[in-house]
């Protein structure tokens, strides 16, 4: 089974619950996201990053779901790329999602050809009906009570919207 959103849709939560139900989704990554940081390079199989001076960022905990990387001023004596990456600053961090790997599998999905031709299918398909349903049938906001109410609301709006499409 395929899966196919908006970024609005792209998170830790959501990509994990589509791996352990078996659905590949296809889901854009948020603009916050970096598949690679910048000037630092991933070690899975010790978990840490290296800088481009070859020093090591050790893995110094978890802090609000993010995993963060550290070393210290005192490692970045001499180094040539001082003044642009630690500064005057008493140590370096890299925060990164602990749900990166989720991340960085959607990304990788997110480059193949059917990921393209599904999105442009979505975006012709999907978004007119929304945009429609929202600004000339008035769906900014459901003003009913509970999930069944809710659902007649959009099932009628969506006879109206069918409706008008005959």
């Amino acid at each position: 089974m395929e899966v196919v959103a908006d970024t609005n849709y792209s998170s830790g939560t959501a990509l994990k619950t589509l791996q352990a139900m078996g659905i590949t989704g296809y889901i854009p990554n948020t603009g916050r996201f970096e598949y690679e940081k910048k000037d630092f390079i991933y070690h899975s199989g010790k978990d840490y990053y290296e800088c481009r001076n070859g020093k090591k960022l050790k893995f110094s905990g978890i802090s609000e779901n993010d995993k963060r990387y550290t070393i210290g001023q005192k490692h970045c004596a001499g180094c040539p790329f001082r003044d642009t990456c630690i500064g005057d600053k008493k140590y370096m961090a890299v925060r990164v999602t602990i749900d990166k790997p989720y991340y960085d599998q959607m990304h990788i999905r997110m480059q193949s050809k059917k990921a393209t031709r599904l999105m442009k299918i979505r975006q012709s398909t999907v978004e007119p009906v929304i945009g429609t349903l929202v600004d000339y049938l008035g769906m900014r906001k459901v003003y009913s009570r509970g999930l069944d109410q809710a659902n007649k609301c959009l099932t009628i709006a969506a006879v109206a919207y069918n409706i008008k499409k005959m």
